[in-house]
C-alpha cells in the first residue's frame, strides 16, 4: 500500500470489489469502481500539473 488515494483503495478494492463504498443520493459506486476513478483522476491532474 503507498500513501496515495488509489494506493489506499487498493486493498478495499481487491476484498470488497462489488460491495457499494460510496452512497451519495441515489448515485453509487462499488469499492473497484472507486478505486479506478480515483486513479483515472490521479493520472489526469498528475499530467496535468507535472513537475517533471
Amino acid at each position: 500500500m503507498n500513501d496515495t488515494i488509489p494506493g489506499r483503495l487498493d486493498a478495499p478494492a481487491w476484498e470488497f470489489g462489488d460491495r457499494i463504498f460510496p452512497r451519495v443520493g441515489e448515485a453509487t459506486r462499488t469499492y473497484a469502481q472507486s478505486r479506478t476513478a480515483a486513479a483515472t483522476m490521479a493520472g489526469a491532474l498528475a499530467e496535468r500539473w507535472c513537475w517533471c
